[in-house]
């Protein structure tokens, strides 16, 4: 038995056959395009194993997609779970206008239905020494601490986060950005991490997105961080 993954799709499939048809039905539709590996990390300690890829298309099919893959291994070192993500429309900038409206919305639905409640308490902090810079930033995030969330990168990063049509270079540049999101995102909405692959200058980080504490539906993503001189590059 196994779990596939693939967050462009509503379902898992859970064994090889299921797969196998699948995989079958969209080389009819898709034709072949050439998948890429840009990066690959293995901890042989925990059977896990990341890439981060992209697709060449064919004449047919043209495609720049991206994307990144999180596997968990049995004790053959044989596949048992896979989490599958690709990039979107890159309708970042849309999508951002978008939830504005909606965290509006949430955020005045909630104070209709106040009563006599004292305030929210702070999110707990959940930094610790074996915390990975992915983790840390998370953390900043979650708290909207924004100075925090960008002391972890280093001051020529590239940020690319597929949503937008163009990574972010720069620090400066990437704290205005998260500063955009965080102004967009519900107070409520924080990032959880659900598993992580972590050999040093590479770390791979599968999360989603929770709204009081409910996993809100697809919102499961997974990315990667290359780490030099302690800081996320």
């Amino acid at each position: 038995e196994i779990e596939f993954e693939d967050t462009s799709y509503p379902g898992a499939w859970n064994s090889r056959e299921e797969l196998e048809r699948e995989l079958r039905l969209r080389a009819q539709v898709t034709g072949n395009p050439n998948l890429v590996i840009d990066e690959e990390i293995y901890d042989p300690v925990a059977r896990k194993s990341g890439v981060a890829f992209h697709y060449e298309g064919t004449e047919s099919n043209p495609t720049e997609q991206k994307g990144a893959a999180f596997f968990e291994l049995n004790d053959k070192e044989l596949i048992q779970k896979a989490f599958v993500v690709t990039e979107n429309d890159k309708s970042g900038e849309s999508s951002l206008k978008i939830l504005k409206l909606a965290s509006e919305i949430i955020e005045s639905t909630k104070d209709s239905a106040k009563s006599s409640v004292a305030s929210s308490p702070e999110l707990p902090s959940v930094s610790s020494d074996s915390s990975t810079l992915p983790e840390k930033y998370f953390e900043g995030w979650n708290q909207r601490d924004m100075k925090q969330a960008i002391s972890v990168f280093g001051q020529d990063v590239e940020y690319d986060d597929t949503a937008f049509p163009k990574p972010i270079v720069g620090k400066d540049k990437l704290e205005k950005h998260l500063n955009i999101c965080a102004d967009v995102f519900p107070p409520s909405f924080t990032f959880v991490v659900d598993d992580k692959i972590d050999v040093g200058n590479r770390v791979m980080v599968r999360w989603h997105v929770e709204n009081d504490s409910e996993e809100l539906p697809f919102t499961r993503g997974c990315s990667w961080y290359i780490i030099d001189g302690g800081k996320i590059v």
